[in-house]
């Protein structure tokens, strides 16, 4: 049993923590299936998984738990259009978002 997929009881949050990004292989194993541990957003994903129905791993961190309160690490750039300046760099291209269908994840 994944953690994240149980409802919150007691009034406890549903989280994840990492120093890495939120949707690197080791912290998503928690809560996402994905048959290559590089598909952090669908901008890395072949054309072919996509038409197939297949769900990146920043996406499937909030439509697999709804309930989520709190995500801390990095990996922010793979939930934001693409081309979205960052919050934190805006000038850095580098930290721009990447995802193809134009999608906000974090609101």
């Amino acid at each position: 049993i994944n953690v994240p997929f149980l409802p919150p009881a007691a009034g406890k949050s549903v989280g994840i923590v990492t120093t890495t990004r939120v949707n690197h292989a080791t912290p998503s194993a928690a809560y996402a299936h994905s048959a290559d541990r590089d598909w952090y957003s669908d901008n890395e994903m072949p054309p072919e998984a996509l038409q197939q129905g297949c769900k990146d791993i920043a996406r499937q961190l909030f439509e697999n738990i709804p309930d989520i309160e709190v995500i801390m690490g990095g990996g922010r750039k793979y939930m934001f259009p693409k081309n979205t300046s960052d919050v934190e760099y805006p000038e850095e291209e580098k930290y721009r978002g990447t995802r193809l269908d134009n999608r906000n994840l974090v609101q």
